[in-house]
Formats: structure tokens, C-alpha cells, sequence
């Protein structure tokens, strides 16, 4: 390092301490090396670090550091990113969402949307929902009791003696809430290691469903400068939230109802979990409630790497506790926090001693190195190059697709080796995905371009949360179909169920793969009907599917000649997959066809997707086990 490059190290070093505005660099070859000088920096402090690197404005941030390759990224983005890769703590937080076609919101959350989405996400609950579970059963089950000695807890005595029991706005309860939460002595605390945030004060708009945000989300005191100086018109809160709690001012606005203890048995049969509303306000009141509770929840899953998040939800003096993951969600009984405050401090405090994996993070995704980050830019970026033919300002653009400066990920798969000799394990670098999960329960895909950090070679990941019952998954269906010749259909490259990283799976004989729980607790007898039914929910497991065939969705058709040369690939897969292996695809759609530039052919050739609804078919054609129906009403 040049004695000029020492001085501007020490400069920003300086500069960070002392909340500087503004850096400057004044060539890219400098911005380049001092880059990577401070990249290797050993700061003492990383989250005096990340705080000073949040306090510097945008412009002068990318102006100081950004490399050349990056300075089109938006500022505010990037600077983002750049504070969770500080993160020194073992999980992935704030994790990219895919983009709309112009790369102006995220995809699949426009605030116009919002009222729509919350009422399909209170109707699909209907079918996920298990409930009420006992809350100290809740609290036992599936907060493992720490070790460590409790002298520096809090008492739970008049715990929450300042909030009301009834209040007239949500602000008059979840103020005195925090305060409560948050309270602290020289030795004891709530919830050692967390802060809770009034974040709905952070909400751009208070009036719109689309804009809001929990009234306090509880987030690890490593994150909270980073989340406290981001910019409020973001949805960093959601991505780094730990867990949240969502007011009402009135027990009306529960959307369940627990059974009578007096109840005799056919009457425990015969209860109903989902309250029966008297008149459509109450209803509007309750659902608005708990669609959002459920919006929440889903954009937390969508925006960190998740097996399972625990919530709560407070009516009043009322409380529940709730767990979901990818199979549903277990909802406990409801419980007076003033007659029963040890309910919640016990949560917090059984809570804040968990480890990231047993608060739900998803262990398997790392954050790149610097060189692994340089790696998949420059490989995905000329493959953006290839398949669209495009330069300059306008590659820089498509690579927004699939690549957040600042927040590439490792992820593994350990796919099963021949002959059945273990696992062989991948490692592949992903950032920004082309599809983010914005449902709750069933596969909740997430799709990447993806570079195979062996071969240096752009893939196509998808990670999923498949049926586990199912034996064939969607990586034997493909092989099958690759060995068959059937034309047009992905290329497998290999596949596995992820890991479970909690029981030190790859140690034993038999791996111990990540799983929904959700599920387990069906049969239980505190589990009530809803809408005149057993609830029952699928056990799922994570998996793995990798494909060579990597493209851009149909939507970005050229001309007519490529939308007919296309289809016409496109029917050419489903008939080989009917002539040579009796299989139909079942879901047909715009969004499972995608369209490949190949060497040697001028238009892009199309090939169909996602197989994994797929099934086999008998004599008169028709399919062996119930599945969808045919593709979408359009084709």
C-alpha cells in the first residue's frame, strides 16, 4: 500500500469514528484499492462500524467506495447491504427480494395491493391454523428452558402494570408496552441481548395497509443502528426483525376464540376456533387485524432466510403466542398479561437465550468473502451479457435482476452421491432472487441465478419446501426425463434435501434434513375445527433443485417469431414427456417458460419448467394421483 493510500485509510478510519458526512476518493484505481484495504480492516467496534457507515450520506458513500464495476447501484441500496455484510452474527439478515420488471419496487408488494393481499392471506390461513394450544404448554414445547442461572432476570411482578387494559388508540398500549419490555436495572433485564422498537412510528403512512409497519418489532442489539438510521420509506425493519408484536385496543379484534373449560366433550368436538362475527364491522375489524399480523409474518420469511418466526399479538390485556413455519401456524390460547405477566416474560427470557437456529434462522446461508462476491458478479454479469445482448448502461441494469452489491450468499446443497456412498456437497453463490416467496405456507420458492463456485459456471437454484411424503422429487423427475431424450425441459445438474446444521447431520449414518413442525401437532386435542373441518397440514421439507438450464422468463418475448419458435419448443417438451414418459406437466403457465439463447441459434429457445406437479398417466390419460388442474385458465 502507497504512502498515499495509507493517509486516506487512516483518513476514513478517522472519519468513521467521528460520524463523518462526507469521503472522497478521487480515481477508480484508488476507490478500487481502498476498497479492498478496508475490507480487510479489523475494526474492534463493528457495530460502531456499521453505525458510522449508516451516518455517511449516499452519494458520498458510493462516491468514496464503491468500485467502479457497482457505482450505477442506488446508494441507499447499497450502503444497506453493505451494514448487514458487516454483521458479524452467523445468520443472514435483510436478504434481497426479487424486482418488478423495472426494477422500480419489489416484486409482488405494491402498497396499492395491500387490502387484497391481507384477504387472501385471512382466507388461506383458514386451512393452516392449528389452535389454541395452552400458552405455558406453548412456551415448554418449543422454547428449550436455559441453562444459565436466572439471577439477572426481571421479576414478572406488575410486569405490565402500565399498560391499560383498554385504551382508545393502539398507540395508548404499545408505548407503555415497550417501556415495559425494555426496562431494565443495573444487573437485570427483560430480554438480555434485545431491544424492542415502536417501528409503526417509523410507517411512511399510517393510513395505508400498504405502508405500515408492527407496532414493535424486538431486534438483536448488534442490529439495532442499523435498522434505527435507515431510511424510513425502506422495509429494513422486517429484515432484521427477531420477532413482533401487533396491538389492537379492543379483544374484538381477535379473530379466534378459544373454547369454554366448562364445555363437555362433544361440545369441545364441535368448537369452532374462528370467531363467528355478529355484523360485517366487527369482521372488517378482525380481519384487517389479523391479515395484517399475517402480511407481516410473510414479508419477514420473505426478507431473511427462515425455517420458522415466533409472533404475538396483543388484544387489550389479552395476549397470544403463535409459531409459524412453512406448514402453518400453531396459535396459543389467549391469556390476561396482567393476571399472567410471567407468560410473556418467560417467552422473552427463554427467548433471548436461544441460539439463531432455535429462534428460526436458516443456518445454511453465509455471507460471501469479497473475492466470492467479484466471483459471481463478474460471471453472472457477462451471462446477462450473452442471453440478452446488451452493454454499457443497460447491462448494468438487467444485472440489478440478480445481484444487491454487498449481500451474496453462499448456500450449500448435499446432493446423494452414486451408489448411495453419503452426500456430496456444492457450494453455490446467490444474491438478489427472480422469485420470492409471498405466500406463507406450501413450497415458498425462492429462484436464483446462481454461480457453482467449483465450475464457476451460472446455475439456476430453486429452494423450496416440498411435500415429504412424496418419494419422486422434482430433480428424479428430471432425470428421468434427461436420460429419455425428452427435449426442451431443464438440464439437471443435481439436487438434495437441505441439511438440518441444528443435529450435526452430516456426523451420522442418517442425515437429519430441515423439516416443518407445524404439522406434528394435528391430531392433538387442543387442535379445534375450523369452518366445520379438521385442519390438516402437510409435513414439508426444505430442498434443493439445480439446473445448467439457466433463462429469462417468456415476458421478455421479442417479436413474434420468437413467441412462435418458442411455444413451438414448448409443446415439443410436452409431447416427448407424454410419448416417452407418460407424464404430464400439470401446471402450464407464463411464468414456467423460459427462454435460452444458445450457441449456434439466433432466437431463444424455450423450455418448460418446474415439473415438480407433474404426473404420470394411465391407459385413457388420465393422471395417477389428484393434483392441479391442467396450467392456469389462459393456456
Amino acid at each position: 500500500m502507497d504512502q498515499e493510500l495509507e493517509l486516506q485509510l487512516k483518513f476514513a478510519r478517522e472519519m468513521f469514528s467521528a460520524h463523518s458526512e462526507r469521503l472522497f476518493c478521487d480515481s477508480d484505481a484508488r476507490k478500487e484499492a481502498l476498497w479492498s484495504a478496508l475490507a480487510t480492516v479489523d475494526f474492534a467496534d463493528t457495530s460502531l462500524f456499521s453505525r458510522s457507515l449508516l451516518r455517511l450520506r449516499p452519494t458520498a458513500l458510493a462516491r468514496a467506495f464503491a468500485p467502479p464495476s457497482i457505482l450505477h447501484v442506488d446508494a441507499r441500496t447499497e450502503y444497506l447491504s453493505l451494514a448487514s455484510a458487516m454483521s458479524q452474527r452467523s445468520c443472514v439478515y435483510n436478504v434481497p427480494m426479487a424486482l418488478d420488471p423495472e426494477h422500480m419496487r419489489t416484486q409482488g408488494l405494491d402498497p396499492l395491493l395491500a387490502w387484497s393481499r391481507n384477504r387472501y392471506h385471512v382466507r388461506q390461513s383458514r386451512d393452516f391454523v392449528l389452535g389454541p394450544m395452552h400458552p405455558i404448554s406453548f412456551v415448554e414445547e418449543f422454547l428449550p428452558l436455559p441453562s444459565r442461572s436466572r439471577d439477572n432476570l426481571l421479576s414478572s411482578r406488575n410486569a405490565f402494570a402500565a399498560v391499560p387494559r383498554s385504551a382508545d388508540t393502539p398507540a395508548q398500549i404499545y408505548e407503555p408496552l415497550a417501556s415495559s419490555l425494555n426496562r431494565k436495572t443495573k444487573y437485570k433485564e427483560r430480554c438480555p441481548g434485545y431491544a424492542f422498537v415502536k417501528t409503526v412510528e417509523r410507517s411512511t403512512r399510517l393510513d395505508r395497509l400498504g405502508h405500515i409497519k408492527p407496532h414493535i418489532c424486538c431486534f438483536a442489539s448488534q442490529a439495532l443502528d442499523t435498522v434505527l438510521h435507515a431510511s424510513q420509506d425502506s422495509r429494513v425493519e422486517l429484515g432484521y426483525a427477531e420477532t413482533f408484536i401487533q396491538v389492537a385496543t379492543s379483544p374484538l379484534a381477535d379473530y379466534f376464540v378459544d373454547p369454554d373449560p366448562d364445555l363437555d366433550v362433544p361440545g369441545l368436538i364441535a368448537h369452532q376456533f374462528t370467531r363467528e362475527f355478529e355484523d360485517e364491522e366487527s369482521y372488517d375489524l378482525a380481519e384487517r387485524a389479523w391479515g395484517l399480523h399475517i402480511g407481516y409474518v410473510t414479508e419477514v420469511f420473505a426478507r431473511q432466510q427462515r425455517i420458522f418466526l415466533y409472533t404475538v399479538s396483543l388484544f387489550g390485556p389479552f395476549a397470544r403466542l403463535f409459531r409459524w413455519d412453512r406448514s402453518g401456524c400453531v396459535v396459543s390460547e389467549s391469556f390476561d398479561i396482567h393476571e399472567h405477566p410471567d407468560i410473556i416474560t418467560e417467552f422473552l427470557w427463554r427467548f433471548a437465550h436461544l441460539s439463531d437456529a432455535e429462534r428460526g434462522h436458516d443456518l445454511t446461508y453465509s455471507m460471501a468473502s469479497r473475492d466470492e462476491e467479484a466471483l459471481f458478479r463478474d460471471t453472472v454479469r457477462a451471462y446477462v451479457a450473452l442471453q440478452l445482448d446488451v452493454f454499457d448502461e443497460e447491462l448494468d441494469n438487467a444485472l440489478k435482476t440478480h445481484y444487491q452489491p454487498g449481500h451474496v450468499t453462499k448456500v450449500p446443497v448435499h446432493s446423494p452421491a452414486a451408489a448411495g456412498s453419503g452426500l456430496k456437497h456444492y457450494d453455490l453463490l446467490v444474491s438478489r432472487p427472480v422469485v420470492s416467496p409471498l405466500s406463507l405456507d406450501g413450497r415458498c420458492t425462492r429462484g436464483f441465478w446462481a454461480v457453482d463456485v467449483e465450475t464457476g459456471k451460472v446455475v439456476f437454484l430453486k429452494d423450496t419446501w416440498r411435500i415429504a411424503s412424496h418419494s419422486e422429487t422434482e430433480g428424479d423427475i428430471l432425470r428421468r426425463l434427461n436420460e429419455l431424450g425428452v427435449r426442451n425441459v431443464p438440464i439437471l445438474a443435481f439436487q438434495g434435501d437441505v441439511v438440518d446444521r441444528r443435529n450435526n447431520a452430516l456426523e451420522g449414518n442418517e442425515p437429519v434434513y430441515q423439516e416443518t413442525r407445524t404439522n406434528k401437532y394435528v391430531a392433538e386435542p387442543w387442535a379445534h375445527r375450523i369452518d366445520g373441518k379438521d385442519v390438516i397440514v402437510r409435513r414439508r421439507r426444505h430442498y434443493r433443485l439445480v439446473t445448467s438450464t439457466v433463462g429469462y422468463s417468456i415476458k421478455t418475448l421479442r417479436g413474434t417469431e420468437e413467441l412462435l419458435h418458442s411455444t413451438y419448443d414448448v409443446f415439443i417438451a410436452m409431447k416427448d414427456a407424454l410419448e416417452k414418459d407418460s407424464r404430464i406437466h400439470r401446471d402450464l403457465s407464463v411464468g414456467n417458460i423460459i427462454l435460452v439463447k444458445e450457441p449456434g441459434r439466433a432466437i431463444r429457445r424455450g423450455y418448460l419448467i418446474d415439473w415438480d406437479a407433474s404426473d404420470r398417466t394411465d391407459d385413457a390419460g388420465e393422471s395417477l394421483h389428484a393434483g392441479r388442474a391442467v396450467g392456469l385458465f389462459y393456456f
